[in-house]
């Protein structure tokens, strides 16, 4: 393997070994990054003032790229893909004739009231839209109240939809899951049954820059007592991510903008296929699926105790930006990257004959020892 260039870029892997993994392949499309809301440290760096679009001609190409190439589930998102116009049940109708599932995030600002939630969703799904994902918290909630998030969600939930709603957090929050599901209209709208099946999931607010700190609920950061928690980055190289602009990014991180090396293509030069490929070619993102950058950073503190990482970070995505961008931790890949190529790949060869059910013959079985070593 070469060595690293210049930043933390790792290596490049020889391209083809044990690829492609059987992870769940994502292609997520951010249509456009004009938005109705205008939150404080947006991930998208989104307003509506921005009228940056992806081409719809160029969407539905890679959609058939993807579809072509096996992916999992096409997602639309902003910016506030809704402002796409007709253009995006057309998309989602594509996606849906190609036998692929497909998912929508949005801010809710189209649900004013229950009818018009109802109004809204209903070309989308009478395309096959399969999920709604709506995005909510005290950041979102100064542009669409949260009565309208739950007309959302039963305006999906009335149409076949599953969904989810995704709750920004930090340190004394006014919108949490606890204050959403004690929240009437909760009770009022869904079933005891809905209210128990319905996605709540909490996500801390980053901010954009790797050195500036919010404030989060205690246990949030993490720290060498609860490392053991972090896992893998489940969207690095298996979600592409096609920027409004044109940029293709190897995840659907937040800060991705932010981060050059995770650019691996840019449309209309680049398709699906060959950006995954550049992605699976970079063994720092190898790296980071298979162990996660808190991890990372805990194993380059441990040979440069100049990096301070310890309840540094509750957002992972905060993280990989430190990753990328701390001169230290670039020293300490590129000088000790060899220590974890044998572990990186026999992690993957795992997930390809022990983990994904197409290649394995009888019952899973667990191996002797961990592989991952921090």
């Amino acid at each position: 393997m070469n060595e690293p260039s210049t930043g933390t870029t790792a290596p490049q892997a020889a391209v083809g070994i044990l690829d492609p993994l059987p992870q769940r392949r994502i292609l997520s499309l951010l249509l456009t990054l004009r938005c109705t809301a205008e939150c404080g440290e947006c991930g998208t760096q989104s307003s509506p003032r921005v009228r940056t679009r992806l081409p719809e001609e160029e969407a539905a190409r890679l959609i058939d790229e993807a579809a072509a190439d096996d992916y999992n589930l096409v997602a639309f998102t902003g910016g506030e893909p809704m402002l796409y116009g007709r253009g995006l049940p057309r998309l989602i109708r594509r996606v849906t004739d190609h036998g692929m599932p497909s998912r929508m995030v949005s801010n809710a600002f189209w649900a004013r009231t229950p009818d018009k939630a109802a109004r809204a969703l209903g070309p989308l799904a009478d395309a096959g839209l399969g999920e709604l994902n709506v995005s909510t918290g005290d950041e979102h909630a100064r542009f669409v109240p949260i009565e309208q998030v739950l007309y959302a969600i039963r305006a999906g939930l009335d149409r076949g939809l599953t969904c989810a709603v995704m709750i920004e957090t930090r340190a004394a929050n006014r919108i949490s899951g606890r204050t959403l599901s004690e929240h009437p209209l909760f009770h009022d709208l869904f079933t005891s049954s809905e209210r128990e099946a319905l996605t709540l999931c909490e996500s801390p607010w980053m901010p954009l820059d790797e050195h500036e700190r919010f404030s989060y609920p205690e246990g949030t950061t993490i720290n060498a007592g609860n490392l053991f928690r972090r896992s893998g980055c489940d969207s690095v190289i298996d979600t592409v991510t096609v920027l409004a602009d044109g940029r293709i990014m190897a995840c659907c991180g937040l800060g991705t903008q932010s981060i050059p090396e995770l650019q691996v293509g840019q449309v209309p030069t680049d398709g699906v296929r060959e950006s995954r490929r550049r992605a699976e070619a970079d063994f720092l993102k190898r790296w980071i699926r298979d162990e996660g950058p808190e991890r990372i950073l805990a194993w380059a503190a441990a040979r440069d105790p100049r990096i301070v990482w310890e309840d540094q970070y509750a957002h992972r995505c905060q993280a990989c930006k430190r990753l990328y961008s701390d001169p230290l931790v670039g020293d300490v890949v590129r000088a000790h990257y060899e220590e974890k190529v044998l572990d990186v790949l026999t992690s993957e060869w795992l997930m390809h004959h022990s983990v994904h059910p197409s290649r394995r013959a009888g019952p899973r079985t667990l191996p002797p020892a961990p592989v991952r070593r921090s």
